[in-house]
């Protein structure tokens, strides 16, 4: 069976080969203006008139992409979890490789009660140059997540990276000077990936790891850096690798970054095998993330609540998660109750009788 971070090398690789040499349009840049003359669902939107209030989250689609079209329930959730919130999904489409305005229009029709959010028509399609061809997207869907300030605080393929920005926006905790730092090293790392992919093949653990080791130089929020420098480490190097040290170091190197040790303490409860767990480093790692953050980055306290659940202290977590549902932004703490609720449950049942 071909190994899990073999595959992610290799799809690393496709995504180098892809990657625009340079980009007119980038994270931290203002928003290029709305072109849309034809509004299909939803209300229609002024950016301008909206700044500094909402959040816009452009998905750029069309009828024939099937890709996009299967985004759309994902989208659709993630305009009814943020509405409240000041967040208006657009999915904007035009006339693109032939696309005319009325296939658009039975594709909606075609959907009982609308997909959900906004959708606009560019026939000018200035909207495609502006944005898509001058972010270097080489096709759809393409994601933009525009800030309350104007600002693009991401674009990109992936959806749970958007929804990372807009959660962080919504929750007053985004960091455009790190976003543009990790977007501008992007390049790099892509190329890192696709070195990696080598050193892999041909079993040179050694540089392999010392590979994810530059990515998280430039990044170390990359989560997947971290998950694939712990498997090899783990899988292939074995007692050589020191995987305790390697973790040890990490966290001692960003013991005032937040997100940093908020990845490695993920990372670290995600390790199923019991005699490979380093619970005293993933309890350090989260206490970390949570007092970095002053105690006030709900992400960060459900992080060390989760964690001091997992090592067994029930009281602590309650009390943390407590905290979490506290702090979070309004559409967070629904999801965050029932966790709690959950620590709650467990605690009359270590009190209860067998």
């Amino acid at each position: 069976m071909i190994k899990p971070y073999v595959v992610i090398a290799v799809l690393a690789v496709l995504l180098a080969a892809a990657l625009p040499a340079r980009a007119e349009l980038s994270v931290g840049d203002p928003a290029p203006k709305f072109t849309i003359d034809t509004w299909l669902e939803g209300a229609a939107e002024d950016p301008a008139a909206g700044k500094g209030e909402k959040i816009y989250v452009l998905d750029f689609w069309a009828t024939w992409c099937l890709p996009c079209i299967y985004q759309m329930p994902e989208l659709a959730e993630f305009q009814r979890a943020y509405r409240d919130q000041g967040v208006v999904v657009i999915g904007v489409t035009g006339p693109v490789q032939g696309q005319q305005l009325e296939q658009v229009r039975q594709f909606l029709k075609a959907r009982p009660g609308g997909v959900g959010y906004t959708i606009g028509w560019d026939s000018s399609m200035r909207m495609w140059d502006n944005f898509l061809t001058a972010a270097g997207s080489e096709g759809i869907p393409y994601l933009f997540v525009i800030g309350r300030d104007g600002r693009i605080a991401y674009h990109g393929y992936e959806s749970p990276k958007a929804k990372d920005a807009v959660n962080d926006l919504v929750a007053g905790t985004f960091d455009m000077e790190r976003a543009v730092a990790r977007a501008q090293n992007e390049p790099k790392i892509r190329q890192k990936f696709a070195q990696l992919n080598l050193a892999v093949m041909m079993k040179n653990w050694t540089q392999a790891t010392a590979l994810l080791d530059e990515v998280l130089e430039l990044d170390p929020t990359n989560e997947q850096a971290l998950m694939w420098g712990y498997q090899i480490r783990v899988n292939e190097m074995g007692p050589t690798a020191d995987v305790r040290a390697w973790v040890q170091a990490f966290i001692d190197k960003h013991s005032k970054d937040t997100a940093s040790l908020a990845a490695m303490a993920r990372l670290l409860m995600m390790i199923e095998e019991p005699g490979e767990r380093l619970p005293d480093l993933m309890l350090r790692a989260a206490r970390g993330a949570h007092d970095a953050g002053g105690g006030k980055d709900a992400e960060a306290t459900e992080i060390y609540a989760r964690a001091a659940f997992r090592v067994g202290h029930l009281d602590e977590a309650i009390r943390l998660q407590t905290l979490a549902v506290e702090s979070a932004p309004k559409h967070r703490q629904t999801a965050l109750a029932k966790t709690l609720a959950y620590y709650r449950t467990c605690r009359k049942l270590r009190d209860s009788e067998f």
